[in-house]
């Protein structure tokens, strides 16, 4: 069966709200507020860019294109409702209840944006109870050198796999971390896709400074990418 796919204006079609900018990287992520046209170009524009995903899946998983195609489109139930919501400013919205969502937050920009956001209410939860508790908190970003023609695949497998053997080794466990939080992304630039990892790591206070503490791992993660033909 061929995925139904659904061709709404992309992105370069859709209006630019004039609010819309960077944010910048923080140790807490705030909301900012936005006018209601934001927040109707931020819809239409994930919605967008979800069905060209699904377009430029359909050729490779005929499967994961459909999922993306039905997701908000199809109903799963016996029938969509449409739901009155009042937010905490006040003003009044919609959704609809009862459609299929893929729950993807690597190809789904919508799905994304409703995971993310849950996994930032979380993470700031985690921060402040660190913070009350006076633990250490640092964030370590891991990657390596790659060109504009490395094959992400194998790329993002071998950094998985130092990582996986950083955290396995005796040096790694004798921080004796109280909790950790990984988060893979992959961006893109001039220099091809670009994965890595974020680590956010809650310390002991008897560790010391946190980031001292991560620095000695400097040497030995480039040891592993080494051991895995990587730079």
């Amino acid at each position: 069966m061929t995925p139904r796919i659904y061709s709404p204006k992309t992105p370069s079609q859709l209006p630019v709200a004039r609010d819309q900018r960077p944010l910048g990287i923080i140790g807490e992520y705030v909301a900012k507020p936005c006018s209601k046209e934001a927040k109707e170009v931020g819809r239409l524009t994930r919605r967008a860019m979800k069905m060209k995903a699904a377009k430029l899946l359909q050729s490779q998983d005929e499967k994961h294109a459909l999922r993306l195609s039905s997701c908000g489109q199809t109903a799963f139930g016996s029938g969509v409702s449409l739901v009155s919501t009042k937010q905490a400013d006040g003003t009044v919205g919609a959704h609809f209840t009862g459609l299929v969502t893929c729950q993807s937050v690597w190809a789904c920009p919508s799905c994304s944006k409703k995971i993310s956001e849950n996994r930032r209410d979380e993470l700031n939860e985690l921060l402040a109870w660190a913070r009350a508790k006076n633990q250490g908190i640092c964030m370590l970003t891991l990657t390596a050198s790659h060109k504009r023609n490395t094959a992400i695949a194998p790329f993002l497998s071998d950094l998985k796999d130092a990582l996986k053997a950083l955290r396995q080794s005796s040096a790694w466990r004798s921080l004796r971390l109280i909790g950790s939080v990984v988060a893979t992304e992959v961006t893109h630039g001039r220099n091809g896709f670009h994965p890595h990892m974020h680590l956010m790591l809650i310390l002991p206070s008897s560790a010391g400074d946190p980031v001292q503490a991560i620095e000695t791992f400097r040497d030995r993660w480039l040891h592993l990418l080494k051991k895995h033909g990587r730079s």
